[in-house]
């Protein structure tokens, strides 16, 4: 789209960016664990034992503490592979007392005895989708918002988001998973998410090089009561923090066609997009609001809760600048949308941000 076509609904502030960039672009060197996913050779089954042979292809990443970065009281390990259809996570909990009271989807798992994949396939932390399952095979999917590091991570969850019934995930208990002080010794779990579900991702399905930001996590408890100094949390790669919800440490995934390994390596500082919509709740329109910190093509894009577009705002090169653009709630074919929950995600050069907005008729 050339910018005559949208300029009447932009409003360019010059000078504000500029300020921002220096703001939020100085980072810190860290430690962020780095995973080599091998593709897998013919389709996994999804049973949570982690015996397909294609799974001993696959490097073990171990998961340590994640406040610290230390080792934790039982082994706990993660692999991921992937095919043109699938990203497959396995994790293996060594486990003397696996258990889980949860039964319904989309519970406080967390709360609970629980294994988490966050999967930010853009790598810029502010979307991502985040998938929990206990002993008892119970899910929750979310769709998150994240503000990023310079916001201290606040984040919002869409939690009526949901994968669609391609998803496939199944738990292997070795003793019952359900009850407290049983003679259990391990509990695995076996997902597969299907890439056309992660509707963010640059490529679907990725191509071979291409790096995600996943984190993985364990979180142990000891007694249902909260025993002070029985509970735990384990990451991949470590959030430095009690929060999962630390995109910025999130590991780095590279898809590979034939290589597999584990090993840390130093995060690079990245440029900040910011956004906002307002009003929000609306009607008839809104205002999406966007800084872009450095000159590149741009794409702006409104979904609605199934991950359809709806409506493309814009799609031109354009230079630094605080940017206000106005969508009127209708899609390509000019006809008015339904009320309801939508999304908006403005991607730049190596950067994006999204919002969630409420269309109220």
């Amino acid at each position: 789209m050339h910018r005559n076509r949208f300029c009447r609904n932009v409003v360019t502030i010059a000078g504000i960016a500029t300020a921002l960039v220096f703001a939020t672009t100085v980072r810190a060197q860290v430690d962020i664990t780095s995973y080599t996913a091998a593709r897998a050779l013919s389709p996994l089954t999804i049973d949570g034992r982690l015996d397909d042979p294609d799974w001993s292809r696959a490097a073990e990443g171990v998961l340590t503490e994640t406040n610290t970065g230390n080792a934790v009281p039982l082994k706990s390990t993660v692999k991921v592979l992937w095919d043109d259809q699938f990203l497959y996570v396995g994790f293996h909990f060594e486990d003397p007392d696996a258990w889980a009271t949860i039964t319904s989807e989309d519970g406080a798992l967390w709360g609970e005895e629980v294994a988490e994949v966050f999967i930010d396939p853009e790598g810029l932390g502010h979307t991502y989708y985040e998938h929990e399952i206990n002993p008892v095979n119970t899910k929750v999917d979310l769709f998150v918002i994240n503000a990023g590091e310079a916001r201290n991570g606040v984040y919002k969850v869409w939690k009526n988001w949901d994968f669609s019934s391609k998803l496939k995930q199944a738990v292997y208990v070795q003793g019952d998973g359900l009850r407290e002080n049983t003679a259990d010794e391990y509990w695995s779990v076996e997902v597969a998410f299907p890439f056309e579900d992660i509707w963010t991702a640059p490529n679907i399905p990725p191509l071979v090089g291409d790096t995600w930001r996943i984190g993985f996590y364990r979180i142990e408890r000891g007694k249902s009561g909260n025993t002070p100094g029985d509970d735990w949390y384990a990451a991949l790669s470590p959030g430095l923090n009690p929060s999962f919800h630390r995109p910025w440490r999130f590991a780095k995934v590279t898809f590979s066609d034939k290589e597999t390994g584990v090993k840390t390596v130093r995060e690079e500082p990245a440029p900040f997009l910011t956004s906002a919509n307002y009003p929000n709740p609306f009607n008839p329109s809104t205002t999406i609001e966007f800084t872009l910190p450095k000159e590149g093509h741009v794409a702006l894009s409104v979904y609605n809760s199934m991950g359809q577009k709806v409506r493309e705002l814009i799609a031109d090169t354009m230079t630094p600048g605080l940017y206000r653009v106005v969508w009127d709630g209708r899609d390509d074919a000019g006809r008015s949308v339904s009320s309801g929950t939508y999304l908006y995600r403005v991607a730049g050069p190596g950067m994006s941000a999204s919002g969630k907005m409420e269309l109220v008729r």
